[in-house]
């Protein structure tokens, strides 16, 4: 199920003055369009701050009475985060390997993409 922006507004307006009973198909939708990249994270969390104002607790923290991005939905969007970058630089491993197995000195292939191998060997971590 896929949502504009003003069709999440008004989902989450919704939900925020209880006319609607269940919001975890709204809710679920939101997240799986998140994650599958339809929808930024940021302009819903945008969306949702506005909806629903952060407000000081008795220490004076500031705290938001609405939590779509639990920690389980981060860790998840971080897992998904980082299939999509081993898969989108995973030609430059087979370049590289190529490059090897053809009797080529690769040093100065792991030296100039340095960033992505060390960028990948932290995405792994997460999987």
């Amino acid at each position: 199920m896929e949502f504009t922006k003003h069709q999440i507004i008004d989902a989450l307006d919704s939900i925020h003055n209880k006319r609607i009973v269940s919001n975890d198909d709204i809710i679920k939708a939101i997240r799986k369009n998140v994650l599958e990249g339809k929808i930024q994270q940021s302009d819903i969390q945008f969306i949702i701050d506005r909806i629903y104002p952060t407000v000081l607790d008795e220490k004076g923290l500031e705290i938001n009475n609405f939590t779509l991005f639990d920690e389980e939905f981060l860790k998840e969007k971080a897992k998904s985060d980082a299939e999509k970058y081993l898969q989108s630089t995973d030609w430059i491993i087979a370049k590289i390997g190529e490059y090897q197995f053809l009797g080529n000195d690769v040093s100065e292939m792991l030296v100039k993409y340095k960033d992505v191998l060390d960028k990948r060997e932290e995405a792994r971590k997460l999987l």
